[in-house]
């Protein structure tokens, strides 16, 4: 079994129909069911300890959903996440509930993940203290490794998180989930909000910190040579669910849904600058009224009739390449 099992995960929203129109639908005038959000309608990933796994699409494409269930702040739907075999969504053992919290997520706006009023002390100690990770005498000395850890002085501590850059506070933000001695980190656009020079740094720490204490992580991200510089598998996810996955370097090389392409043609370069830039036609369909078929098929310069008619399967091309496309001859039909 690998270190993180993540299968058939999934989510739907939906609102509770009003008085009125539970009313309309109890006289048979309207339609008393709630309209469903299916934010993420298939996920399953597998990943070694100390890997990374990137994921890429397009905002509204369910990554950030997917993230929050992996880190127990959403309740998925259905669907299972193993880490080192314990079930973190059901945490019906003590050993479950242990492996939720060793499941940290880093945050894409640092300032707002962090309370105004709290110093940097109270905001690193409080979940490693509520959760018995530490005791109240080690806190000044876990505070003062984990911001050393981040390149940052242990005399800050007792700062307030409006005295420092966008840059500091996302370090301190790390500095927060590594005091939970976590195995496995969330980083849902953490670098997105930095300047280019930041994000290079903090990407380097990143780096650092796998290499440091073996850390695993899942790592989202609109730039996709952030996500190639960092992963080593890399998922592309539209509408909910996933179009394609494989190693990072096959990936790239050999992108072969159309939809991975498009992202790529789209991805700047300083090799390919005399290229002429061709917007992905189209808009992302509502997920409340997805289009039959595949879900790309509106947007798809290759869509032929069966794309219109069924929705493909993801399966594999090649060792460890998968995709869900009916240009290859291996793709089959969802039911």
């Amino acid at each position: 079994m690998s270190f993180l099992e993540i299968k058939g995960l999934k989510k739907t929203f939906s609102t509770r129909p009003d008085l009125i129109a539970r009313g309309l639908g109890a006289l048979g005038l309207r339609n008393s069911t709630s309209p469903a959000v299916h934010a993420v309608r298939e996920f399953s990933a597998s990943l070694e300890r100390g890997e990374v796994l990137g994921l890429i699409g397009e905002s509204g494409c369910g990554k950030s959903t997917v993230a929050r269930m992996l880190a127990g702040i959403t309740r998925p739907t259905a669907g299972r996440v193993l880490l080192d075999g314990h079930d973190v969504i059901a945490r019906d053992t003590p050993e479950a509930r242990a492996a939720a919290l060793d499941i940290q997520m880093i945050f894409q706006d640092a300032a707002a993940a962090m309370n105004p009023r709290y110093r940097i002390f109270d905001i690193i100690t409080e979940a490693p203290l509520y959760h018995g990770r530490i005791k109240p005498s080690q806190a000044r000395d876990k505070v003062a490794e984990v911001l050393e850890a981040v390149s940052m002085s242990p005399d800050v501590a007792d700062r307030y998180p409006h005295q420092f850059s966008g840059g500091q506070r996302q370090r301190i933000g790390i500095a927060r989930a590594l005091a939970m001695q976590p195995k496995l980190l969330i980083c849902d656009e953490s670098v997105a909000a930095l300047d280019v020079s930041i994000q290079a740094q903090v990407i380097n720490l990143f780096m650092e910190l796998r290499e440091k204490f073996g850390l695993t992580y899942v790592f989202i991200s609109h730039d996709l040579s952030v996500v190639r510089h960092l992963s080593d598998r890399v998922a592309i996810m539209y509408l909910g669910e996933i179009v394609e996955a494989a190693p990072a370097a096959e990936l790239f090389a050999h992108p072969e849904h159309p939809y991975t392409r498009a992202l790529m043609t789209q991805n700047p370069s300083l090799k390919n600058r005399a290229r002429r830039h061709a917007p992905l036609a189209g808009e992302v369909p509502s997920p409340l009224d997805p289009p039959q078929g595949c879900y790309f098929n509106p947007r798809c310069r290759q869509a032929m009739e069966v794309c219109r008619a069924h929705h493909p399967a993801l399966a594999a091309l090649r060792a460890g390449h998968e995709a869900a496309c009916f240009l290859h001859s291996t793709s089959r039909t969802n039911p």
